[in-house]
């Protein structure tokens, strides 16, 4: 069974452990690597930053966040934005929000976000895993290891 990797390298800044999954999960996808999370604190959505450099690790992201394939795929979203200082670049960001035609977008914030993230990162390694699935990707080049038990 492929699990996601561990990663440590985090920064220097103090890191909120209940993004260290979904960074974990997000790092180890061909082409997407975190610039920055923020958990909420309970006030706020949950949110992941990152670059995307290829299109496998984004597909494989945003099918496994389709409300098809994801029970909570109208709870989290990637939104995007463009940087305002050189190099421009297009940022993206993960967040426990709901979709723009649901009740304008509600944060889920606290347990409930962290919550929602752990799902998505099961879902993602279920979709690992997954036989059928895996023959529509190139799934060798995601950085995964096998499941401890």
């Amino acid at each position: 069974m492929r699990a996601f990797a561990k990663f440590d390298h985090y920064g220097p800044d103090p890191f909120d452990e209940p993004m260290r999954g979904i960074c974990d999960a997000l790092n180890s996808l061909p082409g997407i690597r975190t610039t920055g999370s923020c958990c909420g604190h309970g006030k706020q959505s949950a949110m992941v930053f990152f670059d995307v450099d290829g299109p496998v690790g984004l597909s494989f992201l945003v099918r496994c966040m389709d409300r098809r394939y994801f029970k909570h795929g109208d709870k989290v979203r990637i939104d995007l934005s463009i940087s305002d200082s050189p190099p421009t670049r297009v940022l993206y960001c993960l967040e426990t929000r709901g979709r723009y035609w649901d009740a304008n977008g509600v944060a889920f914030k606290g347990q409930e976000a962290y919550d929602i993230l752990d799902a998505l990162v099961e879902n993602m390694l279920h979709h690992l895993n997954h036989e059928a699935y895996s023959a529509l990707f190139d799934l060798d080049t995601f950085a995964v290891g096998a499941a401890s038990a």
